[in-house]
């Protein structure tokens, strides 16, 4: 038996069963970690403007307050880091925000690569199983007894390794989606926190 042979035989004793139940598992942690980033963006959802109001207000009454004593957002974390710290300079003050900033984006990008590695990846995981059902139904083929229906045999397999592939595509669609959208209300989020410490350095100064 040759090296060709024998990964054909490997890939017929294998079967393609356990990528379906990979596909499947991938699908349901990719579920779990949509929602919890959704709950998580949901629970930190401010306006712009009223956030820059109640900053105002703290500024007015000169009680810059304790970051925990407000929101969790980002763009109330960081301006309540610079409000803390506002007798510094205000290149020192640029240098917290940025610092603030990215410690922020820590917690937002949090599960954010799974999802980018789900939806990149289950295409292929996908393809793989078709080519090991594939592999498979030629091996049944060619193991069919004389006067066995091979068209009926073969179809069927073939119909199962393509499955594969649709469901690694069902799996990847939907997890692309997400992690496009989650970047881009990250992408937000930190924006209006630039808008809020240029507002308040321009005030301090």
């Amino acid at each position: 038996m040759n090296l060709t042979e024998r990964i054909n035989h490997g890939f017929d004793v294998i079967g393609a069963e356990w990528i379906m139940w990979l596909l499947l598992v991938l699908s349901a942690l990719s579920l779990a970690c949509i929602v919890e980033r959704w709950l998580f963006l949901r629970k930190r959802r401010v306006d712009l403007e009223s956030a820059w109001s109640d900053m105002k207000r703290r500024f007015d009454a000169d009680t810059p307050g304790e970051p925990e004593s407000s929101g969790n957002s980002m763009e109330e974390r960081v301006a309540l880091s610079l409000l803390a710290e506002r007798e510094r300079p205000a290149a020192a003050l640029e240098d917290i925000a940025r610092a603030s900033v990215e410690a922020e984006k820590l917690e937002y990008n949090r599960r954010l690569g799974f999802l980018a590695t789900v939806g990149s990846n289950a295409p292929f995981i996908g393809l793989l199983g078709t080519v090991v059902g594939i592999v498979e139904a030629f091996a049944r083929l060619a193991d069919a007894a004389p006067g066995a229906n091979r068209s009926q045999l073969i179809m069927g397999s073939l119909a199962e390794a393509l499955a594969a592939t649709a469901v690694g595509l069902v799996v990847a669609i939907p997890a692309v989606a997400a992690y496009n959208w989650f970047q881009q209300q990250v992408d937000d989020c930190e924006a209006r926190a630039q808008i809020l410490v240029r507002r308040i350095i321009a005030r301090l100064r």
